[in-house]
């Protein structure tokens, strides 16, 4: 078994605190790309739904369950030459979707590892019981975690919207990113517990069949009917538009070791520990070059105020 790579570079902790000191990403994340660039050709955003889905698949072999699946949790790796915005040496690079869009153009192979998932924040052990604390950000939660009773499941929603959002620029329920701004928790609970997901008209006139099917697959109420990590995976459409260069690592994500995906999955091995305040937190991957663990991750997180879901890069905060 290859043994996955180790990209932290330093670690401290005192106290009340845990600091890990990463790799650097210079990219920047993919909700500043949405909101530079606009949405994403079926072809690229296959490409990223494939490395979240890998992710989200690592993940949950590892019994852990991501808990907050968005594009402002993964990060470019690397920026664009040809980009205008700064370097990353003096302030933070403005992602672009031109970025991703130069990685599949003309059939090329993307780089091994380009894009990362940061931000475990909001992750919790995966065990027999089910679980019961609204924690993510409100318009990428699954109807289930709205109704505190949900599963690994949940991730499998979040990534759906996700790449509904990459493909659109919208979220499901709502005409506009500023229609969703204004809606209030009790409002995108209502539209994510019963509002059809539209996935005909308007954009998806363009979008191919195996695209639409997938959305279906993923944007299930019922997570029992919904697309495991490992299905969606498989699914045709990433067949399609991403051809012979997708890694083998996505048929074996059923059966594989934590470790061994996390060779393919680009995030840090997801080894846990016990830490002093008594929770159990998986190892954290972070874009910034520290990061500290805080211990109320997992025992008392903020509550999100009812304008705060969707801005650039949230964190991924409890609402109940």
């Amino acid at each position: 078994m290859k043994k996955p790579e180790n990209r932290k570079k330093n670690y401290q902790q005192d106290a009340e605190c845990a600091y890990l000191v990463m790799e650097r990403l210079r990219g920047g994340d993919l909700d500043q790309a949405l909101a530079s660039s606009g949405p994403l050709s079926e072809r690229a955003a296959a490409a990223v739904a494939h490395e979240v889905l890998k992710v989200v698949a690592t993940c949950h072999a590892a019994g852990v369950m991501h808990g907050d699946v968005k594009p402002a949790n993964f990060m470019l790796r690397e920026a664009s030459s040809g980009l205008s915005s700064t370097d990353g040496e003096h302030g933070p690079v403005l992602a672009s979707t031109a970025v991703i869009e130069s990685l599949v153009e003309g059939g090329s192979r993307p780089p091994a590892r380009w894009l990362s998932a940061v931000d475990f924040g909001c992750a919790q052990p995966l065990g027999r019981a089910s679980l019961n604390r609204r924690t993510g950000t409100p318009v990428y939660m699954a109807p289930e975690v709205f109704q505190r009773d949900y599963g690994r499941e949940a991730d499998l929603w979040s990534a759906g919207v996700m790449l509904y959002q990459l493909l659109s620029g919208r979220f499901p329920f709502w005409r506009s990113l500023d229609d969703c701004r204004s809606r209030s928790v009790d409002e995108v609970m209502r539209s994510v517990l019963g509002d059809p997901v539209p996935l005909s008209g308007g954009v998806w006139e363009g979008k191919s069949p195996a695209c639409v099917d997938l959305l279906a697959g993923l944007l299930d109420r019922d997570p029992g009917a919904r697309l495991t990590a490992a299905d969606a995976l498989e699914h045709p459409w990433f067949r399609e538009q991403l051809g012979g260069f997708l890694s083998s690592s996505s048929s074996a994500a059923a059966g594989s070791s934590s470790a061994a995906l996390a060779t393919e999955s680009n995030i840090v091995p997801l080894a846990g520990s016990h830490h002093h305040d008594g929770h159990y937190r998986p190892a954290a991957a972070c874009a910034s070059p520290s990061v500290s663990m805080r211990p109320h991750a997992f025992s008392s997180p903020p509550v999100a105020p009812a304008c705060a879901w969707y801005a650039p890069g949230p964190s991924g905060v409890a609402v109940a």
